[in-house]
């Protein structure tokens, strides 16, 4: 028997430089009465630049009697905010070998490339 059941649900939305998605959770304890959450989380990206967005999120998480003493000092819904920036960048390492096969084939060229 499981001592937890779960799903999350995600769904994103994109137009030119942006992107706003909404999360959604549900988690049910089954080993201990009254003790479920469930939460959410409203995410926006907006691209600043090659290689670097700005980001925010805003959490919130409902929990059921059980879970708010132990997991928050007894708060039953709990909201964090959260601003950032995301850094994107592509290295590639090791340019000069072929794709990977086997070792003979890049040694010798068994295979065209």
């Amino acid at each position: 028997m499981h001592s937890w059941n779960g799903s999350t649900h995600s769904v994103s939305f994109f137009w030119a430089g942006y992107q706003i998605a909404l999360t959604l959770g549900y988690k049910n304890y089954f080993n201990v009465s009254n003790a479920s959450s469930a939460g959410f989380a409203l995410t926006g990206v907006k691209r600043m630049g090659e290689g670097l967005d700005l980001a925010a999120e805003y959490l919130g998480q409902w929990r059921d009697q059980s879970l708010s003493p132990v997991q928050s000092s007894g708060l039953p819904f709990e909201q964090i905010a959260q601003v950032g920036f995301v850094f994107n960048w592509d290295v590639t390492i090791n340019r000069h070998l072929s794709a990977r096969r086997t070792i003979l084939n890049q040694q010798y060229q068994y295979l065209p490339n």
